[in-house]
């Protein structure tokens, strides 16, 4: 979500739509909560104020460690990522 928001620049309710379309186990309040905060939609800035920029992407590759250590093969995300 984070890099589809920040670094593609897309609008976090396509992302909240394409989920509530695909998931099996969607849950409306999850869903938009978590697509809420990742956008910080809730957290109004300052005018003037500029966007909090990520350059370096630690917060993807906080993830991605994560996802390296429970899913060492890469076989989940294989069979879920196209």
């Amino acid at each position: 979500g984070h890099f589809l928001v920040f670094d593609l620049g897309v609008d976090w309710r396509i992302g909240a739509f394409h989920y509530e379309e695909v998931l099996l186990d969607y849950d409306v309040a999850m869903n938009y909560g978590n697509w809420v905060t990742v956008a910080r939609v809730d957290k109004p800035r300052s005018w003037g104020e500029p966007e909090a920029l990520d350059e370096g992407h630690e917060d993807m590759r906080w993830k991605l460690g994560a996802e390296r250590a429970n899913d060492p093969s890469g076989k989940y995300i294989r069979r879920w990522v196209p």
